[in-house]
């Protein structure tokens, strides 16, 4: 999927939030200078890693999440990995 917009891409998975019960964060941004290159989009709810107080270099296990960055040849961006796994339990409608 692409987008003009880095704002229609979040917007859209939003949107798609909402439609199965979960919410959204932004959990990291990658810029070159003062643009955006990378954008990660996770669901809210998080795993953190036992280990992540004796060990920050295990990290936080994100759940549900896309990757958006910029095709910059032509100014679009797309959503390049898509994961819909949720490793805890949440409640559709």
């Amino acid at each position: 999927m692409t987008s003009k917009t880095l704002k229609e891409a979040e917007k859209f998975y939003k949107d798609y939030s909402k439609l199965t019960s979960f919410s959204t964060k932004i959990r990291n941004t990658t810029r070159k200078r003062d643009e955006i290159k990378h954008q990660l989009i996770t669901c809210m709810k998080i795993k953190i890693s036992p280990n992540l107080k004796t060990n920050p270099s295990a990290g936080i296990n994100y759940l549900a999440r896309i990757y958006v960055h910029i095709l910059k040849e032509v100014g679009l961006w797309i959503i390049s990995k898509v994961v819909l796994n949720h490793l805890h339990p949440y409640y559709p409608d």
